[in-house]
């Protein structure tokens, strides 16, 4: 064949690969702030700044997450797409075993745990921080435990019940105790 004066076409990037000549490392620093000041960062670097090319639970670099953090029981729930665009703040499934649901309201479950956290279904896999004795503080009673009773007559029953003293601190633990 005769050679052609057609220009070699230009490769195009798959949708989520990094230009691997543009310094998308330092993008990645703090792509919330430097895919949007950041002259052609937006086009070079979609692993790190296009939402569709992220996991399911990082957050898009274009949202104010840092924002939504700042109350995310309220946030995640008053600002429509703050759930699509800040899972790892709004996403119960992306955040730590001991956070609470932002989008439950753990807030009503504690005003009385011990009620609470037992008589609705839902409020220990939503309320670890209020609910799960491993997410609370060392004085902390377990809220699924009855620790009213044991409080009745903590010298007898802090001794006589096995479990007391690990889930009721706050009655059975000297050092947990009011001075």
């Amino acid at each position: 064949p005769a050679p052609t004066n057609q220009p070699t076409p230009v490769p195009t990037l798959e949708p989520c690969i990094n230009n691997p000549a543009y310094d998308c490392d330092s993008i990645a620093l703090d792509p919330s702030t430097n895919c949007e000041d950041v002259d052609d960062a937006l086009e070079n670097c979609p692993a790190v700044c296009e939402k569709a090319c992220l996991d399911d639970c990082d957050n898009n670099p274009l949202y104010d997450c840092e924002f939504i953090e700042q109350n995310p029981s309220a946030n995640c729930v008053d600002f429509d797409d703050a759930v699509a665009n800040c899972p790892a703040v709004c996403e119960k499934e992306c955040l730590d075993d001991c956070d609470n649901n932002p989008l439950y309201d753990c807030e009503s479950i504690e005003q009385d745990p011990s009620t609470n956290c037992v008589d609705f279904d839902d409020a220990v896999a939503n309320c670890p921080a209020v609910c799960e004795k491993e997410c609370l503080d060392d004085c902390d009673n377990n809220p699924l435990y009855d620790c009213e009773s044991i409080e009745q007559d903590p010298s007898t029953n802090c001794v006589d019940f096995d479990d007391a003293v690990e889930n009721c601190p706050a009655v059975c633990e000297k050092e947990c105790l009011d001075d």
